[in-house]
């Protein structure tokens, strides 16, 4: 069992930032993990106080709090930011055991199992050994065991993915009891996001041995989803052959939903929630690419609200709001799913119509088709609730300026101009039309 102990506690050796202090904060301990992401030796540590390592990125309340925690006999976790030797800082996960006198009932060390969080890497444990034991090797790890289940969620399958092994962590966060895991196949909880093809190439990698990692959304038992960053490591028999895969996942849900608001922010316009300028100005710029390698050609609508403005001044900007809410979503109804609307800003929108053929004369039939089925929409009456609950019959008539482009022959900047500048010969005109870009009546 001794040698069993250290086989898996040098495996979780090379995952794990590890360290034992005295009841002031001095190391008295580090693994090899701890000198290579701090930049010391183990002789600089060693003695040393844990300040050595205080980046000045927390409060002195922040560290009151944590000592206050353990000092009392409790378990601590938490994220801290460190500055290694270097100058440079990093992020920890941070665990930290008090470990008490059995017969004083003193604290007599603490044990600090970190894991780095910088670039967001998971957990990659080489596993190699204690195939035959695991489960009871990990009950024999006490504070270590502890530590790892509080931060991670764990799992160890045989080769076919059925799960033979799931801690509390994995059974708190996929909503399913032990006994409800135990023996059930990983599908259990494919959240059917990901393609086949995600999967095939997954499983690909860790039946040669390879260790994989990755993100995965995944089904907890009541329907909803939830993401991990996954670390995959096979256990290897003599032959070099996997026999179980252990799994080791870092919640990481909070994160996805903060980087899709973040996304949607700078990508989307918050009131319609059209492709705003920035998205659509890469999009452009991608469709013109397309352009270039098909040689189809793709169309430029810009499109303005007629007399928008005493919409704003008579019934107030709430009305104005609805209005412009019910032109995108008329404008999505117009299009295909290839196209992209986009609110340009105020009462302008751009429609990017994308591979609409070869022909120059079948492009403009195509987008004077499409072009007509917008002009017909908007000029249909609009139901506007006011404050009050009044509702409000409004008549909105639009400008239409087309420009046509093929490759990447102009800037995105002057092809917007172009059709722009179709628009004004709308207005020009009387309003409420449309018109392709002609460089003859420029002149």
């Amino acid at each position: 069992m001794k040698k069993q102990y250290e086989s898996f506690f040098n495996v979780l050796n090379q995952a794990a930032i590890i360290s034992e202090a005295d009841v002031k904060g001095n190391i008295l301990l580090v693994n090899d993990k701890f000198c290579e992401v701090a930049g010391y030796e183990r002789n600089e540590l060693l003695g040393n106080n844990h300040r050595i390592l205080n980046s000045g990125m927390h409060s002195k309340s922040f560290f009151g709090g944590m000592w206050e925690t353990i000092s009392s006999g409790q378990i601590w976790t938490g994220e801290i930011c460190n500055r290694s030797k270097n100058g440079s800082l990093y992020w920890v996960n941070s665990t930290i055991i008090p470990v008490i006198d059995e017969l004083t009932k003193e604290i007599e060390k603490y044990i600090s199992v970190r894991f780095e969080i910088t670039e967001q890497k998971a957990l990659e444990i080489q596993l190699s050994t204690a195939q035959e034991k695991l489960e009871s090797t990990i009950d024999e790890l006490k504070y270590y065991k502890f530590a790892l289940d509080q931060h991670a969620i764990v799992a160890i399958t045989n080769v076919q993915g059925n799960i033979i092994f799931a801690n509390e962590k994995f059974c708190t966060v996929s909503g399913y009891s032990r006994e409800e895991l135990l023996g059930q196949n990983h599908r259990l909880l494919n959240s059917g996001y990901h393609l086949k093809d995600f999967f095939k190439e997954m499983y690909r990698e860790i039946s040669r041995g390879q260790t994989w990692y990755g993100e995965i959304c995944n089904r907890a038992k009541d329907g909803s989803f939830y993401w991990v960053l996954t670390t995959i490591v096979p256990f290897l028999d003599t032959h070099g052959k996997p026999v179980r895969y252990i799994a080791i996942r870092t919640d990481i849900t909070q994160r996805k939903k903060d980087e899709e608001i973040i996304y949607q922010l700078a990508f989307y316009d918050p009131l319609t929630k059209l492709a705003n300028r920035r998205l659509l100005l890469d999009r452009l710029e991608q469709a013109m690419n397309l352009s270039q390698r098909t040689q189809e050609y793709g169309v430029l609508l810009f499109l303005d609200l007629d007399k928008f403005k005493p919409v704003n001044d008579y019934f107030g900007h709430d009305v104005g709001d609805a209005l412009l809410h019910e032109v995108a979503n008329r404008l999505n109804e117009c299009v295909r799913k290839v196209d992209t609307v986009a609110r340009f800003g105020g009462d302008e929108f751009v429609v990017l119509l994308n591979e609409l053929g070869k022909e120059p004369m079948e492009v403009r039939q195509n987008t004077y088709y499409i072009a007509e089925k917008i002009l017909k929409s908007l000029n249909q009456p609009y139901l506007l609730h006011a404050t009050g609950n009044e509702t409000i019959t409004h008549n909105c008539s639009c400008s239409i300026g087309m420009v046509e482009f093929v490759g990447c022959s102009i800037s995105t900047d002057e092809l917007l101009k172009q059709a722009d500048c179709a628009m004004y010969q709308v207005k020009n005109n009387g309003r409420n039309g449309i018109s392709f870009f002609e460089t003859e009546k420029l002149n």
